[in-house]
């Protein structure tokens, strides 16, 4: 039972019908495949929602797509990296400075970063000067910055080329790293500690 993430392209996202699509998704039919195993998908949510729901409830096997975090260690396990991206700092390109920025002089600025997503931790603990703006997804941090409601977004450069890609969305641009990388992989509950060698092998 697997927990799919309804605004994480391009990893695992809702196609416009509804379905469970992406890399991570793809990662899972073909793992399932190998070992004869029949996939059932729960609703498709935020992050934040699905780790609540896991904490809670326990309702599904596998969360996609997490990077191991101190807030998440205690109650899950993590399998291998099976991709790793960039973080970067995305900026509205009006506001082009012709520099490189770096975390520290978003010192006091407002940053939209994914509501429990790793890089939300890495900066609490790194920059705490940093005036964080909690939001659904990597999405919704876009159009604050194209809005005018934040400074700055911090996303990956995978998910942030997939929104490029897909959507007119010409004005932001990167402007810099934040010294941090999404290693992403799947997550099992603790109770649930074969499952993670099964889909590590």
């Amino acid at each position: 039972v697997v927990y799919p993430e309804k605004n994480f392209p391009p990893y695992s996202y809702q196609n416009s019908s509804g379905v469970p699509q992406g890399l991570s998704i793809d990662y899972i039919e073909l793992i399932a495949k190998k070992i004869g195993a029949k996939v059932e998908y729960l609703p498709a949510r935020s992050r934040s929602q699905i780790l609540d729901d896991a904490k809670q409830n326990k309702k599904g096997d596998i969360i996609t797509s997490l990077t191991d975090t101190k807030e998440n260690e205690g109650i899950l396990y993590f399998t291998d990296t099976y991709v790793t991206t960039p973080a970067v700092i995305v900026v509205r390109k009006d506001l082009d400075k012709g520099r490189t920025l770096s975390l520290n002089d978003l010192t006091g600025k407002k940053v939209a970063i994914g509501s429990q997503y790793a890089a939300e931790e890495f900066v609490r603990t790194n920059n705490p000067r940093i005036v964080i703006e909690s939001v659904v997804d990597d999405e919704s941090g876009l159009q604050q910055v194209v809005l005018g409601e934040v400074d700055a977004a911090i996303m990956d450069i995978t998910s942030l080329s997939y929104y490029l890609s897909k959507q007119v969305l010409n004005s932001v641009k990167v402007v810099g790293s934040t010294g941090f990388d999404y290693k992403l992989a799947f997550a099992v509950p603790k109770e649930k500690e074969i499952l993670q060698s099964i889909l590590d092998k």
